[in-house]
């Protein structure tokens, strides 16, 4: 007789799941032999994913091989839709902001749009910046979006600071795939962030020209003579002129796809020596990333405090790892 929905209870799941851990592959079998498909279905929907992939590898221990694929994706979204007054935080070196129809503490600051090319496109283009001071040749090109009057005023200020990234993702995630074939076993698991900007403070130190510090080989492309075009500002001591300010030239994109990591497995045949059961498995960690992030890693995290959140610090990336190891049940 065949074991009913109604038998499929928490003690039976329960059994379940110690049976898996214990790897007791003759009392599983038995009960799944004695079970309904679509019992069998309703209880693998109680086991979390190694449990399933244990017991998909006792239901067809000899077939010609499964995929077991799991999708997790997360859509994450934070706007404010109430708040009295604009809300500025400094942070090193750049402003975040928390304003009505904008995510939750957005990166503020000016938009870049690249570097004049000679001195005559600097005069004729009329702009100051915020202490009436010209810009000149090798200068960085900001947007003037608007002024005191509501529009654009030829004038680099505080009434041109717009919101230019935030570190709150699109959507993240991760996705799970094993396949099985006989007694072996290969699972990944893969990871995604799609849609957050990230403040690359690392490169604003190592970039922006200002003082005798050591400089990135980036900055050899810097703007020198009359006619060059680049996107990298002259140097200047102190910046009086504002070619350093915070603004979409040290905002990124922070999108990945990693592969988290990647597990071979073997299933020894029960009763190995004087052994119940053994496995044979050898992991890779961090093995493979895809990113347009030109920091160290895009995956990090400073600090809990929301305000740091997607502002990198240059933590140390996450290291490529292999383990290997053997498994066994007495």
């Amino acid at each position: 007789m065949s074991i009913t929905t109604e038998i499929i209870s928490e003690k039976l799941i329960e059994d379940v799941k110690n049976s898996i851990k214990e790897r007791n592959s003759q009392f599983l079998m038995k009960l799944i032999d004695d079970m309904r498909p679509a019992d069998v279905a309703d209880l693998i929907e109680h086991l979390d994913r190694e449990e399933r992939l244990y017991l998909f590898e006792l239901l067809e221990p000899e077939g010609a091989g499964e995929v077991l694929l799991e999708i997790e994706p997360q859509v994450q979204e934070s706007i404010i839709s109430d708040l009295d007054n604009k809300i500025i935080t400094e942070i090193d070196g750049g402003e975040i902001v928390n304003m009505v129809g904008e995510t939750a503490n957005s990166f503020y600051g000016y938009v870049f749009k690249g570097v004049y090319t000679s001195e005559e496109d600097a005069i004729n283009s009329g702009m100051v910046n915020n202490k009436d001071m010209e810009y000149h040749g090798g200068d960085a090109i900001y947007e003037d979006i608007s002024g005191p009057l509501g529009r654009p005023d030829s004038v680099i200020n505080e009434f041109d600071k717009t919101v230019i990234g935030s570190a709150m993702p699109d959507m993240f995630g991760a996705l799970f795939n094993t396949f099985t074939y006989k007694r072996w076993s290969l699972s990944a698991m893969v990871q995604f962030v799609s849609g957050n900007d990230v403040y690359n403070y690392v490169r604003f130190q190592n970039e922006k020209m200002t003082d005798l510090v050591n400089q990135s080989r980036n900055t050899l492309g810097r703007w020198q003579y009359d006619g060059q075009e680049t996107d990298v500002p002259r140097a200047l001591w102190n910046d009086p002129v504002g070619n350093s300010d915070f603004s979409t030239r040290w905002i990124e994109d922070g999108s990945f796809l990693r592969l988290k990591s990647i597990t071979l497995r073997y299933r020894i045949p029960d009763e190995f020596l004087v052994f119940r059961n053994a496995e044979v498995y050898f992991t890779a960690f961090n093995l493979f990333s895809r990113s347009s992030y030109l920091g160290y890693d895009p995956e990090f995290a400073y600090s809990y405090s929301n305000v740091n959140q997607g502002i990198d610090y240059g933590l140390m990336p996450q290291a490529r790892q292999f383990v290997g190891g053997f498994k066994i049940g007495l």
